[in-house]
């Protein structure tokens, strides 16, 4: 379970097994792949970027604007995903998240210019890292944060 707080609101946006769950008024609504666009019911981690939900489910990272009821899903047939896990999402600066991807590393993607860049493990070596700050010690992410221009 995640949660996430709305800068603007106050709102709660939590991560579950059971879907996305948003909380406010003091009234609670689950989002389900049944009942709207998200990816998939098992949510490990949510971001909030401006005015977009990012949920990281098992089968890819879904992007939600509640303002206008619209989802979009990112997965491996439409992103660099080498696998559609998505363990947690991170908002970047404006326009910008991140994904922690199983496999995959780090995505970023731009919105505006609708481009994902990957950060991954130059050496692809898990057991030991080969060259030393050359990037991402491996490829299986489960977490990802930034804060002041770092991931």
């Amino acid at each position: 379970m995640a949660i996430a707080i709305d800068p603007k609101t106050g709102d709660l946006w939590i991560a579950t097994f059971g879907g996305l769950t948003w909380f406010s008024g003091g009234k609670f609504r689950n989002y389900t792949q049944d009942n709207s666009g998200l990816a998939s019911n098992v949510v490990f981690g949510v971001a909030i970027q401006g005015d977009t939900i990012w949920a990281a489910t098992t089968a890819g990272a879904s992007r939600f604007i509640p303002r206008t009821n619209s989802w979009m899903t990112y997965s491996s047939a439409n992103a660099p995903f080498e696998e559609n896990w998505c363990y947690n999402a991170a908002p970047g600066p404006p326009g910008k998240v991140f994904i922690a991807a199983w496999g995959g590393g780090i995505l970023e993607y731009d919105v505006a210019r609708d481009y994902w860049q990957a950060y991954k493990d130059p050496d692809k070596e898990f057991e030991i890292d080969l060259f030393p700050n050359d990037g991402l010690v491996h490829d299986i992410i489960t977490a990802v944060s930034y804060e002041d221009s770092v991931i």
